[in-house]
């Protein structure tokens, strides 16, 4: 199997890392095909499963891109909660406490499992800030199957 693991500093840009996995995704698909050229196609497949991890970043800066306060907007940013295709609620420059608030009332109708969170970021967003974001949905959700018996 390939495996790939990517991490970054918190102060890179997320556009830099989409391209990154964008070009490790296209790397992995030519292989694949021009391997398939030679080798029988299910063994190739066999073969071939690509594992990518992205792991936490890393703090290499003196002043690490990260969210300091919960009450701070977070202008370009946008995250959506969907229950199949019907929209539950969206925020727009948003703060992590206006986060935690739309995703405790979303959780008193919904359970994490029916939903899906879109996420939409500035280009300029750091690889910092996302993470930081993708935190306090990752806590709410293991916070709300805590509740559960």
């Amino acid at each position: 199997p390939i495996v790939v693991c990517i991490q970054a500093d918190r102060n890179a840009k997320m556009g830099a890392i989409n391209e990154i996995k964008m070009e490790l995704r296209n790397a992995y698909r030519m292989a694949n095909s021009e391997l398939k050229r030679d080798f029988p196609h299910d063994l190739v497949e066999k073969c071939m499963q690509p594992r990518f991890f992205y792991t936490f970043p890393r703090e290499h800066a003196d002043n690490p891109d990260r969210i300091d306060s919960e009450d701070v907007p977070l202008k370009g940013y946008e995250i959506t909660f969907l229950n199949e295709t019907k929209k539950i609620g969206t925020l727009t420059d948003f703060s992590i406490s206006e986060l935690k608030s739309m995703m405790k009332k979303t959780f008193m109708s919904y359970k994490p499992s029916e939903l899906t969170v879109s996420l939409k970021f500035p280009s300029d967003a750091t690889e910092g800030i996302v993470y930081d974001i993708k935190q306090v949905l990752r806590n709410g959700y293991i916070e709300k199957l805590n509740l559960a018996d």
